[in-house]
């Protein structure tokens, strides 16, 4: 059976669809007003709001097909609609308070428990077929866009949680990761991805690593606050302040630089100066001397602008 319910009362949507397929106890109210209210901080108490939510079980499936779509309001509420529809986006809920989908479970076992699952497939509904990898961050598995409306329109990506497949999917290989994006402030910020945890990387490597994508930085983004900010090429780490505008200190009861050869240190210049390294196969071991490889001394270099120089042997 096919509906196009287009209706103004939750008592006009009861009464649309046929008596045979609603029982008295499949249409019924509920309300939140046992629940505390210090489960919603800062928001509207959902108390006074008795029966103004409807639940409806049918015993008998109703179609809603085409351009039609089911419409329930709440005369109480002038903000409250919900439409179900066969289109692009088939459940639509406004309301004026500050929750819209409370999940309950009610069950001994301890893993039961509301979830959300989503499920996707390439293919149709009838004859799926698996997802697949055709490049970093291009396939989907699921996401939540939050966003609000701008003046001109509801701009649905100030941040999101997005999830990504890593490789084509078999019925014994399932690899994804999910991302967080964030948005810059003023006119020219835009979505840009901040954290990923595990997955591939941008160049196709999975090692399951958690990436950052942004300095991480500890209590605020003050001058009086630490921070840590990478660079790559070569890769490095900077313990600064959190406004990246000056070097902060770094304390641990012991550092360890593993002794590698003269040959695979950087440039001693301007940029690397102040840096220490332990080298292996160093041609001397005299204190304050140049060092170059290819003996085999073990000793500390230091380098002060211009050369690697022998620091402690």
């Amino acid at each position: 059976m096919s509906v196009g319910l287009g209706v103004s009362t939750f008592a006009q949507v009861a009464s649309r669809i046929p008596a045979s397929g609603v029982s008295d106890q499949d249409t019924r109210t509920r309300h939140n007003c046992s629940r505390s209210d210090s489960l919603r901080s800062g928001h509207e108490s959902d108390c006074g709001r008795e029966g103004r939510f409807v639940e409806l079980f049918p015993s008998a499936d109703q179609n809603i097909t085409g351009s039609h779509a089911l419409t329930m309001r709440d005369p109480a509420d002038p903000n409250f609609v919900m439409d179900l529809k066969p289109i692009s986006s088939p459940i639509e809920e406004h309301n004026s308070f500050a929750i819209g989908i409370d999940l309950y479970t009610h069950a001994e076992a301890g893993f039961r428990a509301p979830y959300i699952n989503f499920y996707k497939s390439r293919g149709t509904r009838s004859a799926p077929t698996p997802v697949t990898l055709t490049g970093y961050e291009l396939d989907s598995i699921g996401g939540i866009n939050f966003g609000g409306y701008d003046g001109a329109s509801y701009f649905a990506g100030s941040a999101a949680i997005y999830t990504q497949s890593d490789e084509d999917w078999t019925p014994t290989s399932h690899g994804g990761h999910i991302s967080i994006y964030g948005t810059n402030n003023g006119p020219l910020g835009h979505t840009q991805q901040l954290i990923q945890f595990g997955g591939i990387d941008p160049n196709g490597r999975g090692d399951g690593n958690i990436i950052s994508y942004r300095p991480l930085t500890f209590h605020g983004n003050s001058s009086s606050d630490p921070g840590i900010f990478p660079t790559s090429n070569p890769a490095k780490l900077a313990v600064r302040t959190a406004d990246n505008l000056g070097d902060a200190a770094l304390t641990a009861k012991s550092f360890q630089s593993r002794s590698a050869a003269f040959s695979t240190l950087p440039a001693c210049d301007g940029e690397t100066e102040g840096q220490m390294a332990a080298i292996n196969d160093s041609s001397t071991n005299i204190w304050g001397t140049a060092v170059s490889g290819g003996g085999g001394n073990h000793i500390l270099a230091y380098c002060d602008g211009t050369d690697w120089t022998v620091a402690a042997k």
